[in-house]
């Protein structure tokens, strides 16, 4: 019903005339329409009221009395030839089962599509609001279940802090649990470490757990994860770690932590007599086997003094066996050496007019033409453009081909017209503009385990990274961006990647909630915006040769198909007016947001016999995702670890096949009982 809607009628205040017949003629002709759609044999089910309805008793009571009124005007009225009641969802299904056989009923498979209510007002712009909390849901999704309003960000501001305030809250319980269960797998025989647990889960006061996650961490106010940080109080201390890959197939691990050297800084300036130079070794628990080490400074150029005695720690590949747990011990190791010095590997920092002196030891200042636009692994090989940044193609190693994979930033201006754009609602795109054409800052890192560029731009600060790895993320171009859309006006951040893809037809796919994959078609009939699909995990494009995978941290909204080779990937949206559908506010409270991806470009063979094909991303693909949404744990050991297990699996060497997931699994511990399954 359109100008008869009756929360209108109830905001007025008045009860429903029904002499003059007119509103009920509506509404019987309506409900007629209606029932025709369904074809249930003349039963139609109609629901009352809608989001943020109902939030009175006065509310309540003028929706029933009007709807009371109407309906015995109806009944009473034979003409009509219908019969209305309130009733129940058991009451509708049981009365459409007696006037229809079940086998009647049709059945319809696929995916929602993005719609629009009104005009050319598509709901698609929740696939992209709040990212940061989207980023923040999918870590803690491999942990908990959560409220949906949570994830698509269309909660009002108050409500959406109080849900990251909850989100980290259950992360940090979540990440405790870890923790514990892996001291108890580890070393439930040992008697310390036995109390300990058991102290812990009472809630005793003053306890310090003897294992701690040092995985990536949120808090309630913080809008990105932050790396684990140790201290390393001297040069003999001695931190150990266990990893533990949840995955059921092996795969390399790289071990990521904050470290904090201050001490060891402090330690390597009084050794006056004899100078030493100190580096960090990362070793297996056998002592025998060493690991590559990346340790990078941590330097924030927007602090009054840049230097920090934080530093990035990469470490690895370390082999993980599936779902098995490997001790490793981290250390300072010294050498004489003519000056004191941290070994480090050194960022090369382009067009930065000065870098303050306390941290000229750490960074090598670059001239741009002597600038190395490319990237590079024992797989990949990225060229980039030396003034942007941004990527322009990437070549398979192994195969020597060479594929254009350009990549590129753009905001999209909304029409400033009531209800065009907000929290729900897609833009309406006035214009196009690209990021600040002002010279940009550029950082490069070429270490042992990753090649890495950097641009930082106004709003954005984007990095393309190539992982020296063997699997699962060998073929990958790793993308990271973070958004600050703070400060800025109405507008939606959009992230274009052009490839040499010949997807003519409009065809790409979207992944459906990171279970299966959706065949889409870009619509011309419609506005460029009503092409929006989500975009959970995964998407890709492809032609008859060749395909373009792109490997998503996080929900967000994306489109493809509008021209050839062409995907487009919003990243952020900011709305300063409301959208008219129920929320009542602006979306104005945005946060810094990392987003990571991960693009693959793949040779396919298309099959010899056409027949029906279902769409799947390929193994390497599959595993890649896997990878970067399970990462392996780290857990931080504060006991003694000799009198833990060097390492324990909980699975054969062989895993699963490739194309099995562990959903759940249960230990049965019982040793007086034996349950020998179905097949014994």
């Amino acid at each position: 019903m359109t100008d008869q809607s009756f929360w209108k009628i109830i905001r007025r205040g008045n009860a429903v005339k029904v002499a003059n017949d007119h509103q009920a003629k509506v509404l019987v002709d309506q409900y007629r329409k209606k029932a025709k759609l369904y074809n249930n044999n003349g039963v139609l089910l109609v629901t009352l009221g809608d989001d943020f309805r109902f939030l009175s008793a006065e509310e309540w009571k003028l929706q029933v009395s009007n709807y009371e009124q109407l309906i015995n005007h109806v009944n009473s009225e034979k003409s009509y030839n219908m019969h209305i009641r309130f009733g129940t969802l058991s009451e509708y299904f049981q009365l459409v089962s007696s006037r229809k056989p079940k086998n009647e009923f049709p059945t319809l498979q696929g995916d929602f599509y993005t719609y629009a209510d009104k005009d050319d007002e598509f709901w698609n712009g929740y696939y992209t609001s709040r990212p940061s909390y989207k980023a923040m849901s999918r870590v803690v999704e491999a942990e908990v279940r959560y409220h949906h309003d949570g994830i698509v960000g269309t909660s009002k501001a108050y409500v959406m802090r109080d849900f990251r305030r909850r989100l980290a809250l259950a992360l940090s319980h979540a990440q405790n649990i870890s923790s514990f269960s892996t001291a108890f797998l580890l070393g439930n025989d040992i008697p310390e470490i036995y109390s300990n647990l058991e102290n812990l889960v009472k809630g005793s006061a003053g306890i310090v757990p003897l294992f701690v996650s040092a995985n990536p961490h949120w808090n309630s106010t913080a809008s990105m994860s932050e790396l684990h940080t140790i201290t390393l109080e001297s040069l003999k201390d001695v931190k150990t770690l266990y990893l533990y890959n949840s995955l059921p197939r092996a795969r390399d691990h790289v071990l990521k932590l904050q470290v904090n050297m201050s001490n060891i800084l402090t330690a390597v300036k009084k050794q006056v007599k004899q100078p030493l130079a100190v580096q960090l070794s990362v070793l297996l628990d056998d002592s025998k086997t060493s690991f590559a080490v990346q340790l990078e400074p941590s330097f924030n150029f927007k602090s009054p003094d840049p230097f920090s005695t934080m530093f990035q720690l990469l470490a690895g590949p370390i082999p993980l066996s599936p779902m098995e747990f490997v001790r490793v011990t981290i250390k300072a190791v010294t050498e004489p050496s003519p000056k004191p010095a941290v070994l480090v590997v050194k960022p090369t920092l382009f067009k930065y007019p000065k870098i303050a002196h306390s941290a000229e030891m750490f960074y090598i200042k670059g001239e741009l033409q002597t600038l190395e636009s490319k990237l590079a692994s024992n797989f990949l090989e990225v060229n980039f453009d030396r003034e942007t940044g941004f990527a322009r193609t990437l070549q398979n190693k192994k195969t020597g081909e060479k594929h254009k994979l350009e990549i590129g930033f753009h905001y999209m201006n909304p029409s400033p017209k009531a209800g065009a754009a907000g929290a729900y609602i897609g833009c309406s795109f006035v214009s196009n503009e690209p990021l600040s054409k002002e010279p940009v800052k550029i950082r490069v890192l070429r270490g042992p385990l990753t090649d890495e560029v950097t641009s930082y731009y106004p709003r954005v600060k984007h990095t393309l990274r190539v992982n020296k790895l063997d699997t699962p993320g060998r073929m990958a171009l790793e993308v990271e961006n973070v958004a600050n859309l703070t400060d800025a006006n109405a507008v939606e951040l959009v992230m274009t990647i052009k490839t040499g893809i010949n997807n003519k037809d409009g065809t790409f796919f979207t992944d459906s909630n990171c279970f299966q994959m959706i065949k889409r078609k870009y619509r011309t009939k419609i506005r460029q915006w009503g092409n929006v699909y989500p975009m959970s995990c995964s998407a890709f494009i492809e032609d008859e040769t060749h395909r373009v995978t792109l490997l998503s941290g996080q929900p967000l909204g994306f489109m493809a198909g509008e021209k050839p080779g062409e995907m487009k990937v919003w990243l952020d949206r900011r709305t300063l007016i409301d959208d008219q559908r129920g929320l009542f506010e602006s979306m104005t409270d945005n946060l810094p947001t990392r987003s990571l991806f991960r693009i693959l470009i793949e040779r396919i063979f298309k099959p010899a016999v056409v027949g029906v094909v279902v769409p799947s991303m390929t193994t390497d693909a599959h595993f890649a995702l896997d990878d970067m949404l399970f990462p392996s744990a780290q857990f931080l050991v504060n006991t003694d670890p000799s009198k833990l297990k060097p390492r324990l699996a909980l699975m054969a060497n062989t895993g699963l096949p490739c194309d099995y997931d562990l959903v759940t699994m249960k230990t049965f511990f019982s040793k007086s009982e034996r349950f020998n399954g179905m097949h014994a």
